[in-house]
């Protein structure tokens, strides 16, 4: 690396100029102290073949033929109150790792500012693990060049961006494509992490050794995302274990091989996965929709979700797995998907949804299902609006449109004196398991029995009531 300390540079007419910096700076200096002021601490660009950096004099103090050498530069050299690096449209390759520090804003000038990984680096773009904060990365194009790298000895040996251990992290207007396996972007341990208005997008090759999310965030707090896109990948395009305090907000997730986002408890060890809300955000086209829940052998739980005011289209099973407890799933809309409900959940509130053109709406699939309420829901084209392949203990399932599980009315019978069974249709999903008959006209009074299967409610006289008409009259009700 070549530091410059005096050098000057001026382009003018096609040429560029190399000049002493001393005497001129000091000149322009005392007739304007703010003549040179820029609101960055170091500008990076491309000049030619080479990589320049100018501190916020506009003197040039790095230049290199390797990016990742300029740009680290820069980022060492400023201060512990950090300051802003400006890098300027083009692409940049990166040959090794960049390091973060704490105060720093990185930014670009939009996506046409890349940096893209050198073609066989086998490594990452970003990789910091070290207690940092206040950290702004914006504006910039991080490509992971996954085509042209092998695979790593794990997972996360080709991720694009790593950023552990940080506190008040934004990402803001980025977008990172084209991870080879892990994820384009990994957060771990950090809390209040905002990410807004990016794209993260085909990343995971398909014959790579591992696969690839789009973004994994783990064991963080306070995490904030929004107004984003997901997809193409061949994970999940949002995934999470063990965080709390998480909001997902106004996101797009298309395509991704495995779900759209996850909410799992990986590990006993690390935080209890809690209090999450995912509203506004549209999925269409993946694997699954989403699913929560633990590994195999663990006790914490997922707990305290509220996924409200999306829509889901095409996009596989909304699945609630073992584990999952306190879920509140309302006012969203859910095309050609299935609600499936696994394992030990407990109090599951799935109300006020938009369930259509399905073979089965919500189905209690497997294990002990504890107090699911179903309720104010909308069935339309659904063959099976609620299955239950294994029953639910206390169960509310009320006031469903499309899935009838009370009713009532006035049943009227002539009789003719010989008929002895007279039938009831009950309009509800399945067999009442409560009901009731009670006579309205004196000859409805005699002897009796009530029984009930999936059609109709009977009523079977001991002795023939006698002819008439309407004689027989009767109230009724009854409940799944």
């Amino acid at each position: 690396m070549e530091r410059k300390e005096d050098i000057g540079r001026m382009h003018t007419a096609g040429f560029t100029i190399d000049f002493e910096y001393g005497e001129l700076w000091r000149g322009l200096h005392r007739s304007n102290p703010l003549s040179f002021k820029r609101p960055y601490s170091w500008i990076v660009y491309k000049d030619r073949d080479k990589y320049m950096a100018e501190d916020w004099r506009g003197r040039i103090r790095y230049e290199d033929d390797d990016a990742s050498e300029v740009i680290n530069s820069c980022i060492n050299a400023l201060s512990d109150v950090g300051g802003k690096i400006l890098i300027r449209s083009g692409t940049y390759i990166i040959t090794s790792p960049l390091k973060i520090r704490s105060n720093l804003v990185l930014s670009g000038e939009g996506w046409g500012t890349v940096l893209k990984l050198d073609d066989g680096a086998d490594t990452w773009i970003i990789n910091d693990n070290d207690s940092e904060s206040n950290i702004v990365i914006e504006n910039i194009a991080f490509d992971g060049n996954g085509a042209n790298q092998s695979d790593g000895s794990n997972r996360n040996d080709r991720v694009v961006i790593v950023l552990i251990n940080k506190e008040c992290l934004v990402l803001r207007n980025i977008k990172v494509v084209n991870a080879r396996h892990g994820a384009g972007i990994v957060i771990g341990a950090s809390n209040y992490v905002w990410i807004e208005s990016s794209v993260f997008k085909d990343n995971g090759i398909t014959d790579s050794a591992f696969k690839c999310d789009d973004v994994y965030i783990g064991s963080s707090k306070y995490v904030y995302v929004r107004d984003c896109y997901f997809g193409n990948c061949t994970d999940v395009g949002l995934a999470g274990d063990n965080n709390q305090n998480y909001i997902v907000r106004s996101c797009i997730f298309e395509s991704c091989d495995v779900a759209g986002f996850t909410i799992w408890n990986a590990s006993d060890d690390k935080p209890i996965p809690t209090r999450y809300s995912f509203t506004g955000n549209i999925l269409y086209g993946n694997g699954r929709g989403f699913y929560t829940g633990r590994a195999s052998g663990l006790s914490n739980v997922v707990t305290r979700v509220i996924i409200n005011n999306n829509m889901f289209f095409n996009t596989g099973n909304l699945e609630f797995k073992d584990g999952t407890e306190h879920v509140e799933f309302k006012n969203n809309d859910v095309r050609n998907s299935s609600i499936k409900i696994y394992g030990t959940v407990y109090r599951i509130h799935i109300e006020g949804n938009r369930i259509t053109d399905t073979d089965t709406g919500i189905e209690f699939v497997s294990g002990t299902i504890t107090a699911p309420v179903i309720k104010n829901n909308r069935f339309v084209a659904v063959t099976n609006p609620v299955l239950e392949t294994v029953s639910p203990s206390n169960p509310l399932i009320r006031e469903n449109l499309g899935y009838t599980t009370e009713n009532n009315g006035v049943a009227v019978f002539s009789g003719d004196g010989s008929t002895t069974e007279f039938k009831i249709e009950h309009g509800l999903a399945k067999a009442p398991s409560k009901y009731g008959v009670s006579p309205l006209t004196p000859d409805a009074h005699a002897d009796k029995t009530i029984s009930a299967d999936d059609t109709y409610i009977t009523i079977t006289f001991s002795t023939a009531p006698p002819s008439g008409t309407d004689n027989l009259k009767f109230g009724w009700w009854a409940e799944v």
